[in-house]
């Protein structure tokens, strides 16, 4: 099967945000190639036997590469175009050109070959494991087959809502892990003991992934899934909710938000750049939720709000 493999030309410092926009867009998988971080690798504690010195005359353009089947490749750029507009107009630092590349890719060897860079991933007590992965015998472990571009827990937003899910009681709760992805979150909230989770996303082929998941963690009879946002969507009315999205959307979504937040409910945001911090949270503060813990990952922050 062929493949088109989208390349953005950025920096080290915008490539976490073009990914991210990858992530959004591209159901086949995203890849970063960044001198700059093997440079920081060589400074670090690993005692190197050789390395090339052509690493170190590298040029400093970042190339963040989204893939996507032929069937959808002009719905995903389309949306590129239109999301890279966007980090243009609200971003001040350093992007580089975003000028965008195309390639046609064989999929029969790549489409496994991705696989070996997914390592299980431990936040506190809970261990996120691919499932060609060995299996840890203790703590709470999450099975997933991402399926590339629907999420393993390596996102520092990710870690976030997993760190601040620990810090909360969840047995007997009524969940909903709302822009869903590969469902980490909401069946990580049932194997801590909540009781059902709604799952929902825009995005078809992610929850085709999401319900081979949840059958993976024995979890499917105690889940609903539907393909739906938050504003056409008809979820319950939930205890918790997680929603790790992106800074626009999760605006949009405070709005509505108590549609599916109960009263006194716990809800958990995160995917958001540090500049957009403060107008996220007065979104939700204009929504009439408070701030009850705030968490940070390099650029990206984490929140849990009380309704």
């Amino acid at each position: 099967m062929k493949y088109k493999a989208i390349t953005v030309s950025t920096t080290t410092e915008g490539a976490e945000l073009v990914s991210d926009l990858f992530f959004g867009i591209c159901g086949q998988g995203v890849s970063i190639i960044d001198a700059n971080d093997l440079k920081e690798l060589y400074k670090g504690e690993i005692i190197w036997d050789y390395i090339d010195e052509s690493v170190f005359t590298a040029s400093n353009v970042v190339r963040v590469t989204g893939y996507t089947d032929e069937e959808n490749f002009q719905d995903a750029l389309e949306q590129l175009n239109q999301g890279l507009e966007n980090l243009k107009a609200n971003f001040q630092f350093p992007l580089g050109s975003l000028e965008i590349s195309i390639e046609e890719v064989d999929g029969d060897d790549w489409f496994n070959s991705w696989k070996k860079f997914y390592q299980p991933i431990k936040v506190d007590g809970i261990t996120v494991v691919p499932i060609w992965q060995k299996i840890p015998e203790e703590g709470t472990v999450i099975k997933i087959n991402p399926g590339m571009a629907f999420g393993t827990g390596e996102h520092e937003s990710t870690q976030m809502c997993l760190s601040l899910l620990q810090r909360e009681k969840v047995t007997g709760l009524q969940v909903s892990d709302i822009g869903c992805g590969s469902g980490i979150l909401g069946i990580s909230a049932l194997k801590l003991g909540a009781k059902n989770c709604y799952f929902s996303d825009i995005d078809a082929t992610a929850l085709e992934n999401l319900k081979e998941n949840i059958r993976l963690n024995g979890v499917f009879e105690n889940s609903v899934c539907e393909c739906a946002s938050l504003a056409d969507g008809n979820p319950p009315q939930s205890d918790l909710v997680f929603a790790n999205i992106t800074a626009d959307i999760l605006i949009m979504l405070s709005k509505s938000i108590h549609k599916v937040l109960k009263k006194g409910g716990t809800l958990i945001l995160s995917g958001i750049i540090a500049t957009r911090e403060e107008e996220v949270i007065s979104a939700y503060q204009e929504a009439g939720l408070r701030v009850e813990n705030r968490l940070a990952l390099k650029d990206w922050r984490g929140f849990t709000l009380k309704a």
